[in-house]
C-alpha cells in the first residue's frame, strides 16, 4: 500500500477520464448509486445504459448480485467512490466468499465484453475461488481493469488473480495484484491466445504451484510496462513464463525477489520443439539477470532478448514486507521505491509518457528520465535554513525563502542552484527538474559605533571599514580609543577597522598651540613657528647669515645653543638675536652711570676672573 504521506495526493483517474470523452457523445450518460439506489452491484449493472456508470459506495459486498457480475455487453463503468484514493479503493470491497466447493468470482467478461470503454475501477476484489480467473475471468473479453486491488483469490487450475484467454485484450493497469493463488499457472495473471496491456501494476506474493507465479503467457502476447513483478513463486518461471509460442515485451519493470522450485526464478520459457516463445527485455531491474532465466533444453527459437538499459539492482523498495514485518498481512507491504533506489531515473529516456501516471495516479514522468517499476517516484527538494521542502513533479516552480537570524544578513542559496531564480535573494523560486538541495547561508554583520568621527554603520564580518575624525576648530586629532584591538593605526585620524566584532571607537583630540619665532639680526631659525598639539616638544634650529652669528635665545627660550627644545603647553614666543661679527655690542646701562650728565661719557672697567677685561661705553644723552 501508498505511504500515508502520498496516498494524500490525488490525481485524475485514468480510466474515468478515458470513459468521460467517450461519454460526452452521448446525450444523457447516468450515474447509478449502489446501494443507495440499487440493492445490489449487479442490479445497477442490468439497469445501465451504455456510457452510464455504477457508482459503489464504501462498504463490503457479499452474496448474489454482488458477485459473479457480468456487464452484458454493455459499455458501462463500474467503479468505487474514488479510484484514485488508495483508501476509498480498500474500503469498496466485493467480497466473493467463495471456495473449493463453491465457486464464485467477481467478474466475468465473455467475447460479448469487447469494448475496452468497458471499465472497471477502484475496487478491491477478493477471496474469489473458480476453476479460471479467481479474482476476474475475461475469456474473449477486453475490459478496462484500473484501480484495483485483486487480492488473496484462487483459481483451481489457472489465473489466481486474473484469467485471460480466447482472443480477448484486456488493459490491466494501475492495479495491486497479490497473494492469488493458482493450482496451475498463473499466481496473478493467466494469458491464454491472449493479448493482455499490464501497465503500472504491482504483481507481488501470487503462487502458481506449476508454471508463472506473477504471470504466465501462452499463445499470445503479452506487453508489461512499468510493473513491479516481486516475491511471487511457482515451480517454473517466479515472476514470468512464457510457453508455446508466445511472446512478453518488458520494460521499465522491476523483476525481484521471485523464487522458482525448478527453474527460472525470473523468467522461464518452455514450449514445443517448434516453439518460438521470447520476451524482449529493456530497461528493466532483473534480478541476477540471465542466471534467472531458464530455457527450456530443445525449446526451438526460444530467447530472452536483453535490449538496452538492464540492471541487476536491488530495487530498495521501502518496506515489502509491511512494518509488522508479516508479508501474508499485504495491506501494509510497499513496494514504492525508496528514495535511494537505482531504480529511480532508469527507465526508457526515449519513451513518450505524456499524460501516463504511475499506480498511484502521480504523473509517470517526474523526473528528466522516467522510473522502473510501477511507482514514480516524486523529485525531492531539501531546503536547509528555510522553508519549500517536499516532493515535487518535474518543472514545478516552487518557492523557497529563509528568515534571517538576528545578527546576520542573508547571503545567498548554495547547492543545486542552476535552476534557482536569484541565489542572492531570501525569497525566490526554483524549477524542478532533478533532485535538488539547497541552503540558505546568512553573512555575520557586527555594529560600528563611531564617536566623534564617521564611519557609523552595520557591517560583515571580516570587512576592513573607513574610519574618519572630525576634528574641533582648535584642537588636533590625538588617537582612537575603546575597541581599538583592529584598528588599523590608532594614531591616524583616517584609518580603518577590520569588523571581527560589536565595535566602539571613540577619537580624542588635543589643543593646539601657537609658536611664533622672531629674529634680531640676520639669520632664520627652522621651523619658523606653527601650530602644535600641546605637549608637542619642538626643536628650534638658529642659522645666522653671512657675517653674522648666534648670540642667543630670549623670551619663550633660553640659551646659547644653536637648538632649543621648547615644550608647547602654551602660545608662545621664542626670539633668536644675531648679532654682526667684529662690531662691540655697546654695553647696557650701569647703575653708577645713571646721575651722569647729558653728553658725558661714563667709564666702567671690570676684569674677569681669568684676567680677561672687558669695555663698556655708554653714551647719555
Amino acid at each position: 500500500m501508498k505511504r500515508a504521506s502520498r496516498r494524500q495526493m490525488k490525481w485524475a483517474f485514468v480510466g474515468v477520464v478515458v470513459l468521460g470523452c467517450v461519454a460526452s457523445g452521448t446525450a444523457q450518460a447516468a450515474v447509478r448509486h449502489v446501494p443507495s439506489q440499487y440493492g445490489t452491484i449487479q442490479a445497477a449493472i442490468d439497469a445501465a445504459n451504455d456510457y452510464d456508470e455504477v457508482v459503489i459506495e464504501p462498504n463490503t459486498y457479499t452474496g448474489i448480485g454482488n458477485r459473479d457480475l457480468t456487464f452484458g455487453g454493455k459499455v458501462i463503468t463500474v467503479r468505487g467512490q474514488d479510484p484514485s484514493d488508495p483508501n476509498v479503493v480498500g474500503a469498496t470491497i466485493i467480497d466473493c466468499q467463495g471456495s473449493s466447493s463453491d465457486y464464485h468470482q467477481g467478474f466475468i467478461f465473455d467475447s460479448n465484453d469487447v469494448d475496452p470503454n468497458a471499465v472497471v475501477a477502484g475496487l478491491t476484489i477478493t477471496n474469489g475461488y473458480a476453476s479460471y480467473g479467481g479474482g476476474i475471468y475475461c475469456p474473449g473479453g477486453s475490459p478496462t481493469i484500473t484501480h484495483c486491488t485483486i487480492c488473496q483469490n484462487t483459481a483451481s487450475y489457472s489465473g489466481g488473480g486474473i484469467h485471460c484467454s480466447r482472443g480477448g485484450s484486456p488493459t490491466i493497469t494501475h492495479c495491486t495484484i497479490t497473494q492469488n493463488t493458482a493450482s496451475v499457472h498463473g499466481g496473478g495473471i493467466f494469458s491464454w491466445e491472449a493479448s493482455p496491456t499490464i501497465t503500472n501494476c504491482t504483481i507481488s506474493q501470487n503462487t502458481a504451484w506449476s508454471r508463472g507465479g506473477g504471470i504466465w503467457g501462452g499463445s499470445g502476447t503479452s506487453t508489461i510496462t512499468n510493473c513491479t513483478i516481486c516475491d511471487n513463486m511457482a515451480s517454473e518461471g517466479g515472476a514470468l513464463d512464457c510457453s508455446e509460442d508466445s511472446s512478453a515485451t518488458l520494460s521499465n519493470c522491476i523483476l525481484w525477489g521471485n523464487t522458482a522450485t525448478l527453474a527460472g526464478p525470473q523468467i522461464c520459457l518452455k514450449g514445443c520443439p517448434q516453439g518460438t516463445s521470447t520476451v524482449d527485455v529493456s530497461y528493466s531491474d532483473v534480478q541476477g539477470g540471465p542466471n534467472e532465466v531458464s530455457i527450456e533444453s530443445g525449446c526451438g527459437a526460444c530467447a530472452v532478448n536483453w535490449g538496452a538499459g538492464n540492471i541487476d539492482a536491488d530495487p530498495l523498495c521501502v518496506d515489502p514486507n509491511g512494518p509488522d514485518g508479516d508479508p501474508n498481512t499485504w495491506e501494509d507491504n510497499d513496494y514504492h521505491l525508496s528514495p535511494s533506489s537505482p531504480c529511480i531515473g532508469a527507465g526508457d529516456p526515449n519513451g513518450d509518457y505524456t499524460g501516463q501516471t504511475d499506480i498511484d495516479g502521480q504523473p509517470r514522468l517526474m523526473g528528466p528520465v522516467v522510473d522502473m517499476g510501477s511507482d514514480e517516484v516524486p523529485l525531492t527538494l531539501t531546503v536547509t535554513n528555510g522553508t519549500g521542502s517536499g516532493t515535487y513533479i518535474q518543472d514545478q516552480v516552487v518557492a523557497i525563502s529563509t528568515t534571517v537570524p538576528a545578527g546576520t544578513r542573508f547571503g545567498q542559496w548554495t547547492g543545486d542552484t542552476d535552476n534557482v531564480t536569484d541565489i542572492y535573494s531570501a525569497s525566490t523560486t526554483v524549477v524542478m527538474k532533478d533532485n535538488t538541495t539547497l541552503t540558505a547561508t546568512f553573512v555575520t554583520q557586527y555594529a560600528l559605533t563611531v564617536h566623534n568621527g564617521t564611519g557609523d554603520g552595520t557591517y560583515d564580518v571580516g570587512l576592513d571599514v573607513p574610519i574618519q575624525a572630525t576634528v574641533p576648530p582648535g584642537m588636533a586629532f590625538d588617537q582612537w580609543t575603546g575597541d581599538v584591538a583592529n584598528v588599523a593605526d590608532v594614531n591616524a585620524a583616517s584609518t580603518t577597522v577590520t569588523m571581527n566584532a560589536d565595535t566602539t571607537v571613540t577619537a580624542t583630540f588635543v589643543a593646539l598651540c601657537t609658536l611664533t619665532v622672531t629674529v634680531t639680526g640676520q639669520g632664520s631659525v627652522t621651523p619658523n613657528g606653527g601650530t602644535y598639539p600641546a605637549g608637542t616638544p619642538v626643536t628650534l634650529t638658529a642659522t645666522a647669515a653671512d657675517g653674522w652669528q648666534f648670540v642667543n635665545w630670549e623670551n619663550g627660550a633660553t640659551g646659547s645653543d644653536l637648538s632649543v627644545t621648547v615644550t608647547m603647553d602654551t602660545d608662545k614666543t621664542v626670539e633668536a638675536v644675531f648679532g654682526e661679527i667684529g662690531v662691540v655690542p655697546q654695553p647696557p646701562p650701569l647703575p653708577c652711570a645713571a646721575g651722569a650728565a647729558p653728553g658725558q661719557l661714563a667709564f666702567w672697567w671690570c676684569v674677569c676672573a681669568i684676567g680677561l677685561a672687558a669695555m663698556r661705553w655708554r653714551h647719555r644723552r
